[in-house]
């Protein structure tokens, strides 16, 4: 029955998918053993993949372009490395590769610009505490950074497509708060997010008829909620799904082994 509810709610929120990867409060106790180290060291070390897909960030396009952004898309992959202290507290470097799309329509002549990035580098850091235990309950808190400087494939004002040159750098911060529930082997999760986030295009052709060769977008809802779900299959190993919904639309796949 716990996992029916569990299941339900996550379709839910998959139907309207809205920062930053927040995961699991328990995550820093989730798996028990490692291949080497032993259950009882006060250290562990753990890696993982981590793919995140925001459908849509919310943003608004500031410093010479001005409108609500249409659509902010990207695709991220990522590989993570865990330091895990007391089962406690884990503090997190990620690195792994990134592309973006995105497309707006200028107040000053309502035609649409389209951006389309290449797959390039981005690296990521951050760390999670678990603060409080009850009985199958725990609380904790997150705090992640990301980062990436992408060229620019091809950009295009309304479906005409152009060359260029432009770039696009991206970063952004988290800091989440998140209870989570033990129900056996699946722990559901749910949490509030606060992020800031700022993309500035550099370089951008007098093509795409901007009158500005720089302009930002940065965060129009900085408030967020994530919704997630962990199944821990055996004592080495997790799995993780989670959905972010109200500052962006967004989906993360994640699984950990711990060593």
């Amino acid at each position: 029955m716990k996992i029916a509810v569990v299941l339900s709610a996550a379709l839910f929120a998959m139907r309207s998918i809205e920062a930053l990867y927040c995961g699991n409060p328990a995550e820093p106790e989730l798996i028990d053993n490692g291949f080497f180290l032993s259950p009882n060291s006060s250290i562990g070390l753990k890696a993982g993949y981590q793919g995140d897909f925001v459908f849509n960030q919310r943003l608004k396009a500031t410093n010479g372009v001005h409108c609500v952004v249409d659509d902010f898309s990207s695709r991220m992959n990522q590989g993570v490395l865990r330091l895990n202290v007391f089962d406690r507290i884990e503090a997190f470097g990620s690195v792994g590769a990134v592309s973006a799309y995105t497309s707006f329509r200028p107040d000053r002549d309502g035609m649409r610009r389209e951006f389309q990035t290449r797959d390039e580098l981005t690296w990521g850091a951050g760390g999670q505490v678990l603060l409080f235990m009850w009985s199958n309950f725990d609380l904790g808190c997150s705090g992640s950074y990301q980062y990436s400087d992408l060229p620019i494939r091809w950009d295009a004002i309304n479906g005409e497509t152009f060359s260029t040159h432009a770039k696009m750098k991206y970063w952004q911060w988290q800091i989440a708060g998140l209870i989570s529930y033990r129900a056996e082997m699946f722990i559901p999760y749910c949490g509030i997010s606060y992020s800031v986030a700022e993309a500035v295009f550099r370089h951008v052709n007098a093509d795409m008829l901007l009158g500005h060769r720089q302009f930002k977008m940065k965060t129009r809802d900085r408030v967020g909620c994530a919704l997630g779900c962990s199944l821990t299959p055996s004592t080495v190993i997790d799995l993780n799904v989670e959905v972010r919904l109200f500052s962006e639309e967004a989906l993360t796949i994640a699984g950990n082994v711990k060593f």
